[in-house]
């Protein structure tokens, strides 16, 4: 996904269905995946009036079709006589068309496959004597439904970004918030400032049952500890000086939508437990109140900092640590992932308003390419930002003096290090010194092992070492 899609490109079903209002007319678009060619018969019958119904007699054509045509529902059997069953069919639908309904069909009722089924996002589970009737209209109304969510998704995007990539380890990632985001699981998302973790939160939302509810976000580390829970929990009139109102908190404010809490790892310890509290049981007391708050909120968090060492230090609950951590998602900084960088970098060229520059030059990607990116996604965002001012082409040619990429931390990476913790922003620079140093030691000496340590004085034990933590192991082992 190296660029924006157009929406309509994105999500064609439901894009469709708005304008032609296809929830208001006669039939429904619908495919069949049965290879029972009798009940197929007999449904195609059943549904005349209601669904417009094409046969698809095993998965193979069924993906085929799915991908050819817009329709409005899949009816999926589970038991067909291929080595993978109607639920493999499934996931496959739910990570390729998520806005898609499928709807189970067994020949027997069975409450366990059901439940599974559903688990999986089918819509509904039938058996193979239907109330097509009664699916259509329940059909009707998810379609109306999925009409907001749209919308909802499509402002999201348009607020927040999308998730930009080409390199594997990318799509690894979005594989994985497949996965987790139809879940109502705790979602714990990893990396270095700037990385992209805001941006993967609203893509989990997004792509979750919860997409046309709020998305409600905040730093932990721009709170101060006496408002953290008046901010979290909301507070009622009078509980403090100048609470001279009522106010609602971020987690009743989530309610049946996503709370994203950022730099996690800045929590006052002294709210942790209540917060631990509020995500096992859904509910809290405002400031100041005597009766419980309930909230069914779905809980992302994020943070560039290691929350095994906080424990270690008595900064952050253990119990809490177990509780948030139950999907984990690491994002790799931006150097790790440089197929990303072109991309990343046309894309956020197409989203300024300098329409006549279009394109990149090939020498201003290649120094793109060559940067180290320790403000990772954030900083080349600000880059093409800063040097697009002065392009008067149709191409951007140049880096301006302030975005030179020099080859050490520029001025902007140092005003993001001051607002993070001594060690964090200390690790940062060490950690960047360290890759820039031993790659053009090896440069220099032209892979030669020996020389290269013996320039840096160190053991050639220590540079392997060294390389391999820096991800230099492509380099020559033998001298």
């Amino acid at each position: 996904m190296p660029l924006a899609e157009p929406v309509e490109a994105k999500y064609p079903s439901i894009i469709e269905r708005i304008h032609r209002k296809v929830y208001k007319m006669r039939p429904l678009n619908a495919i069949l995946i049965d290879d029972d060619s009798r009940f197929s018969q007999t449904f195609k019958d059943l549904a005349k009036g209601l669904f417009e119904v094409t046969i698809a007699h095993n998965s193979k054509t069924g993906f085929k079709q799915i991908e050819k045509n817009h329709y409005d529902v899949v009816f999926l059997d589970y038991k067909l006589k291929e080595e993978i069953t109607g639920l493999d069919v499934l996931k496959e639908i739910r990570r390729t068309h998520p806005d898609l309904p499928v709807i189970m069909i067994t020949e027997y009722e069975n409450i366990d496959l059901a439940v599974e089924a559903m688990r999986l996002g089918a819509f509904d589970f039938t058996t193979k004597k239907p109330d097509i009737k009664n699916l259509r209209v329940r059909l009707e109304n998810m379609l109306q439904q999925d009409n907001w969510r749209l919308l909802c998704r499509i402002k999201d995007e348009m607020l927040y970004g999308e998730v930009i990539y080409k390199s594997p380890a990318m799509a690894e990632i979005m594989n994985q918030i497949q996965q987790v985001a139809p879940t109502d699981y705790s979602v714990l998302l990893i990396g270095e400032s700037g990385s992209g973790k805001n941006v993967l939160a609203h893509a989990i939302h997004r792509c979750s049952p919860r997409a046309n509810r709020e998305f409600v976000e905040v730093n932990c580390s721009t709170l101060a500890p006496e408002l953290f829970e008046s901010t979290i929990f909301g507070h009622r009139k009078g509980a403090f000086t100048n609470a001279f109102e009522d106010k609602r908190g971020l987690m009743e404010m989530a309610n049946r939508g996503t709370l994203f809490l950022d730099e996690i790892a800045a929590m006052p310890l002294a709210s942790q437990a209540k917060v631990l509290t509020a995500l096992e049981d859904k509910t809290f007391f405002p400031v100041g109140a005597k009766e419980v708050q309930t909230s069914d909120f779905r809980i992302i968090v994020a943070t560039n900092a290691k929350l095994e060492d906080e424990i270690e230090k008595k900064n952050f609950r253990n119990d809490l640590f177990y509780r948030l951590n139950v999907f984990k998602i690491k994002i790799p900084p931006l150097r790790e992932r440089p197929e990303d960088i072109i991309p990343l970098a046309e894309y956020f060229l197409k989203k300024e308003t300098y329409p006549h520059i279009k394109t990149i030059s090939d020498a201003v990607k290649k120094k793109l390419l060559s940067y180290h990116w320790p403000g990772n996604v954030r900083e080349l965002r600000n880059v093409i930002q800063s040097s697009l001012i002065f392009c008067q082409g149709d191409e951007l040619d140049r880096i301006v003096p302030d975005a030179a990429l020099p080859e050490g931390l520029n001025y902007s990476h140092f005003q993001e290090l001051y607002q993070l913790p001594y060690e964090t922003a200390k690790n940062q620079i060490v950690d960047h010194f360290q890759q820039l140093y031993f790659t053009n030691l090896l440069k220099v000496h032209a892979d030669n092992i020996s020389a290269a340590a013996e320039a840096a004085q160190i053991n050639r034990t220590t540079l392997y070492r060294i390389m391999k933590e820096l991800g230099l192991e492509g380099y020559k082992k033998s001298d």
